[in-house]
């Protein structure tokens, strides 16, 4: 588990040695936040179109891109919707490259039978409050691959973890959350979450989402990767009980 699933993929991609005059191939519709991670190994992101019948990566449009360069692949599956992750299994093969599927907004859908996750060398998901799985912020790292995830778990598990006072600012938009975030007064916890965000610009015009994530130094956010907190691990426990049902709901 991670304080972020982009800090999962970054974890993957180190130690898969995917650094500086390499390429890493993924979807032009993505968050900013995944081509973040691949900024910080030292990459380079390059962007394709999305298949228009799944809206996540497209084989074909990942065959052109591919080069000698390309290092890894990132199957994205959007919306709870698998791409076509056998063809770009395939391709990735045939080229080299590592296959990392972002499942980080689908969880436990299938394709031809094969949950989600299983057919690359790793994937990464988020349970960040905007998804499926909901601990406020954090993902975590998945793989069959015994080798790598030894490779994974050994940076992860020597990573630290998220500042006291951030993790106390988690716990309190938990707190918030679990009072507004619901049909009934999701309208006043939208309104409460513009007036964060328009004092935070307020206080720093210049910051973009990508500079909070990316340019750390210049927010001092949090370390980057860095280790799911205890308290939002329990949460997290708790949702992966009740997940069952709310997957059926």
């Amino acid at each position: 588990a991670t304080a972020g699933g982009r800090m999962a993929l970054f974890a993957t991609l180190r130690a898969l040695g995917v650094g500086a005059g390499h390429e890493v191939i993924l979807p032009a519709f993505t968050c900013s936040v995944v081509a973040s991670a691949v900024l910080r190994t030292g990459a380079t992101p390059v962007f394709t179109n999305v298949d228009p019948a799944t809206f996540g990566t497209d084989p074909g449009a990942t065959a052109k891109a591919v080069t000698s360069r390309t290092r890894a692949i990132i199957a994205q599956h959007s919306f709870g919707i698998p791409c076509r992750v056998g063809e770009l299994r395939m391709l990735a093969d045939g080229c080299g490259a590592a296959l990392i599927e972002d499942c980080a907004l689908t969880v436990g859908s299938t394709r031809d039978g094969v949950a989600v996750g299983n057919t690359g060398d790793a994937a990464f998901f988020s349970t960040d409050h905007s998804k499926p799985m909901n601990t406020v912020v954090g993902g975590f790292f998945y793989t069959r691959d015994t080798g790598l995830y030894d490779a994974v778990a050994d940076r992860l598990n020597n990573a630290p973890t998220l500042p006291e006072a951030q993790q106390r600012r988690l716990f309190g938009q938990f707190l918030l959350e679990r009072r507004l975030a619901r049909p009934a007064s999701y309208g006043l916890y939208q309104l409460a979450m513009l007036g964060k965000s328009v004092l935070r610009r307020l206080s720093d015009p210049g910051m973009t989402f990508l500079d909070d994530d990316y340019v750390v130094e210049r927010t001092g956010a949090y370390a980057y990767p860095a280790r799911l907190p205890a308290v939002l691990a329990r949460i997290g426990l708790f949702e992966l009980d009740r997940w069952p049902a709310e997957a059926a709901r």
